[in-house]
């Protein structure tokens, strides 16, 4: 399946009720924007430690967070023998997850501008999801697949649980026995 067809599929399974999402929306706002300002926050620190580890960037946020004896951490010993139990494979999955974490932290940021009353970067959008793609090329990679198998799997999954058209109904009571298999390849749709 290429890229096209994929997002031509996610149409049909996008939540599509504008009317009472912006009612949900409307009530909701306030706790929308602090979660979303939290989450930033958060990616934005990890995005430091994501650059310390894996592109070896001195951070002095890291380093005073590892000075600061807050909740119990592990030892040094503990993290060590944790950190040598990683495959270099399972090391580029971190990379991969960490990394999607905090290209979405960045859009979250764009978003929570656009929410303050700036205008809607679209350009940085597309180029935010550009990085995020690279982080699932790498996930992608490292799981030995390809974004074609990952879309099929992906709206085959959905289709099980939708059939042409979105359901909220359906999208809380989901069959999940099927669908894992389904992504499994143990069941077609």
């Amino acid at each position: 399946m290429d890229s096209k067809q994929y997002i031509s599929d996610v149409n049909k399974t996008v939540s599509g009720d504008m009317p009472k999402i912006r009612e949900r929306l409307e009530r909701t706002y306030p706790l929308l924007f602090e979660y979303l300002y939290n989450l930033m926050a958060s990616s934005g620190d990890l995005d430091e430690l994501k650059k310390y580890i894996f592109y070896g960037k001195e951070s002095l946020l890291i380093q005073n967070q590892l000075a600061w004896p807050g909740p119990a951490r592990p030892t040094t010993l503990e993290c060590d023998r944790a950190a040598n139990q990683f495959s270099d494979s399972e090391i580029n999955v971190l990379h991969g997850i960490v990394g999607v974490a905090t290209e979405a932290g960045e859009m979250i940021e764009m978003f929570i501008n656009f929410m303050e009353g700036q205008q809607l970067d679209r350009v940085n959008l597309c180029e935010e999801q550009g990085d995020s793609f690279w982080y699932h090329g790498l996930l992608a990679k490292e799981n030995n697949t390809t974004f074609e198998d990952i879309f099929e799997k992906n709206i085959a999954k959905l289709k099980k649980r939708y059939g042409e058209k979105f359901s909220n109904d359906k999208a809380i009571n989901r069959d999940l026995v099927i669908e894992r298999e389904i992504l499994e390849g143990v069941k077609d749709i």
